[in-house]
């Protein structure tokens, strides 16, 4: 037939049944050649790759010996403020406890003490058991995860390995891991691993944890901040005994040298960090880090007659520093707002576009990236459950505590004493109100949430 009649005549039933098909074919490949296209575009997400972490934990860390937070006694640290400077200070990060195991276990999990369980230095209690740790959830988002550890509490076998494809505690067990520095072994392990990371091209997600900070404070060679002149009993390198020993009655004095001796130790970290630092600067990898730097508790240098931390669920204590620092997402200024140490984990998770198991803390992310988004009103909850293991170190400790908007109230289990403070008028907490008519109602509500919120129970 010709042609010019074939076109004229209607199709075959063969002819018509193809014909939708392939138009149906065409539709669905221009469609998936939108969505691979665009499909970043619609979703609101970045091309962008994603964000390498670097998580920094100083051991025994005080908020308030950190020049960005305002210490002007010795320059202990110049690269942590000058990320400050250009990155983002929080001013209201409050710690869940006062030592080092309950805090980290907080930090890595998202979870309250009650919920993981980690409150004692030996036996089942001392170990971490969790499969949705910060370094699980991100390997599963295709990070490479690595920790450097110092903190002898902290070791492989308690399980704080989890997640991390490279666990690495070789400064954790020096025959006494209290004396000298492991502060340049941290940053030389650290940086050897982000050569092989750097190398492989991916993202990765790199903790370090220095100790230095934590006793005994050591003189360190570097650093003279240490008074020349005085002649009273403290010296860099003293043991447990000889703080315990001295601790309650230590003059303005002592106190001052003993202040000395830690900021040393805060400056020798501070100035390892900058290696680091420098040295992701040279991979070229720095632009794309969100650096993190923060403390799992802080430390009493006699200004209540003890030295160390365990004890008492003040500032000093439980007031944690958090400075984050990330080119690409501009991140800037100072947010001063309550926020518990167990939002870490969904804050850092967020950040990093990755999602947040449920029941995990809440996400800070939104006000950190915007200082006009307003930090919700917030009550933070902390507490110590520490029983020595050691003869003459005393008994259990076991307190309590509530912050919220100003006011701060301290349970002692043991004794039933209640402290109720005004940080407001009263910022170094000093002066108990638990018995002033006027705070009444403060500490009628404040005790109710005390009562009402789920502690640990050994």
């Amino acid at each position: 037939m010709p042609l010019r009649f074939a076109r004229l005549l209607p199709p075959s039933r063969t002819d018509a049944w193809r014909r939708p098909l392939w138009v149906l074919l065409l539709f669905l490949i221009l469609l998936l050649v939108l969505l691979l296209w665009g499909g970043g575009a619609c979703s609101g997400q970045s091309s962008a790759p994603p964000p390498n972490l670097l998580l920094v934990v100083i051991d025994t860390l005080r908020q308030d010996h950190l020049g960005c937070y305002g210490h002007q006694a010795h320059p202990t640290s110049p690269r942590i403020d000058a990320l400050a400077a250009s990155g983002v200070r929080v001013d209201g990060l409050i710690g869940v406890t006062s030592w080092t195991m309950p805090s980290v276990a907080t930090l890595y999990t998202g979870l309250p003490p009650a919920a993981h369980g980690v409150m004692r230095m030996s036996g089942k209690k001392a170990e971490l058991r969790d499969a949705h740790t910060l370094a699980s959830e991100m390997r599963r988002a295709g990070y490479a995860t690595a920790c450097v550890m110092s903190n002898f509490l902290l070791r492989e076998e308690r399980g704080f390995d989890e997640g991390f494809d490279f666990y690495q505690d070789a400064p954790a067990r020096k025959p006494d891991p209290h004396r000298g520095s492991s502060a340049d072994e941290v940053a030389r392990l650290g940086q050897d691993w982000l050569d092989q990371a750097a190398a492989k091209q991916g993202p990765w997600f790199l903790n370090l944890h220095f100790f230095d900070p934590h006793t005994s404070y050591e003189d360190q060679p570097e650093f003279s901040f240490a008074e020349p002149g005085y002649r009273g009993w403290v010296r860099g390198g003293l043991d447990q005994a000889d703080y315990r020993q001295h601790a309650a009655s230590a003059s303005e004095r002592d106190r001052a040298q003993l202040g000395a001796y830690y900021d040393e130790e805060i400056a020798e970290v501070d100035r390892a960090l900058g290696q680091v630092l420098d040295h992701l600067a040279t991979l070229g990898e720095l632009d794309n880090t969100l650096v993190v730097v923060t403390s799992d508790h802080g430390e009493e240098l006699a200004e209540r007659g003890y030295i160390g931390h365990t004890r008492t669920l003040h500032f000093e204590q439980i007031d944690l520093p958090l400075v984050l620092w990330w080119p690409a997402e501009e991140l800037h200024g100072v947010r001063t707002g309550l926020m518990s140490q167990r939002d870490l984990y969904a804050t850092l998770l967020d950040l990093c576009d990755l999602p947040v198991p449920l029941g995990r803390g809440t996400s800070r992310a939104p006000w950190l990236r915007d200082g006009d988004h307003p930090p919700p009103p917030q009550q933070v909850f902390f507490e110590v459950d520490f029983l020595p293991v050691k003869s003459g170190a005393g008994g259990p400790i076991r307190k309590r505590g509530i912050q919220e908007a100003g006011r701060k109230l301290v349970l002692d289990l043991d004794s039933g004493q209640v402290q109720l403070f005004n940080l407001i008028d009263d910022p170094a907490e000093i002066h108990d109100l638990s018995q002033d008519p006027a705070y009444a109602a403060d500490l009628k509500g404040l005790r109710a949430a005390l009562n009402g919120h789920v502690w640990y129970r050994p």
